[in-house]
């Protein structure tokens, strides 16, 4: 399955009158198995990007295509992972996934049954019966995790879903996230502002100016799977995105 977006235009009205435009000409595609990270400043309209994908923002000019037929998100199963968890306090861990199975129309015993597999594929199962404020936060996010992948989603949103977390965390949490998508193979689009972290994750790496947002240029990443934040070659693609983004200059002296 591939997703496209074609010269997506997107504007939002101002509390002091006027329109704020936010994305312009956006035109991006993320084929089929793909990791496609997107990498840009805070505030130049990723998640708006994700938002139109999830069909929760209308765009005000532009197509989003599925196999290059108009996008129905009522009929395709996407996952959201979003920077905050948002789990329900009240109900327990396993509830939680198992909410959105329900809502995805399994059934009470079915959903319980399929949470706590979820749960395992995340190193999770045993803390089924807990509830999230008894969860660290990386926890808690593992968990938001299993809750995106338990409805086996056509395509992953992943909004910044490690910003919140300390370095060790995050680290332990890419690994296990490239784990189970090295399983699903499913299309997956990640929003991050951390350009080492993108070329980490990422097939491709789409670099997004400051708003109103265009895409400034697509870099692949042509290195094989296990990689090493360390590595040399990964630290020159983020060199290249930070140049790019117009953060470092091209002849900067790594340190």
């Amino acid at each position: 399955m591939q997703i496209s977006l074609r010269g997506i235009h997107k504007e939002f009205p101002r509390q002091t009158g006027g329109r704020l435009p936010v994305l312009r000409d956006v035109t991006l595609t993320v084929g089929a198995e793909e990791f496609c990270c997107v990498v840009g400043a805070s505030g130049c309209g990723k998640s708006t990007i994700l938002n139109i994908v999830a069909g929760l923002t209308l765009p005000d000019a532009g197509q989003v295509l599925v196999d290059d037929a108009h996008l129905d998100s009522s009929r395709l199963r996407i996952g959201y992972v979003f920077q905050k968890p948002r789990l329900l306090n009240w109900r327990s861990v396993r509830d939680n996934v198992a909410f959105a199975l329900r809502a995805a129309g399994a059934s009470a015993a079915q959903a319980r049954g399929k949470a706590l597999h979820y749960l395992a594929m995340v190193g999770l199962d045993q803390f089924a019966d807990e509830f999230p404020l008894a969860l660290s936060g990386g926890m808690q996010q593992r968990v938001a995790i299993a809750r995106a992948l338990a409805i086996e989603p056509d395509l992953l949103l992943m909004d910044e879903p490690f910003s919140h977390l300390d370095e060790m965390t995050a680290r332990t949490l890419r690994a296990e996230l490239l784990r189970i998508w090295e399983q699903a193979r499913k299309p997956v689009m990640f929003v991050t502002h951390n350009a080492l972290e993108a070329v980490y994750l990422g097939d491709k790496v789409l670099i997004l100016s400051g708003r109103p947002a265009t895409i400034l240029k697509s870099v692949q990443v042509e290195l094989p799977r296990h990689r090493e934040m360390e590595d040399p070659r990964l630290v020159e693609l983020q060199r290249e995105i930070l140049h790019t983004l117009g953060i470092m200059p091209v002849n900067a002296v790594r340190h």
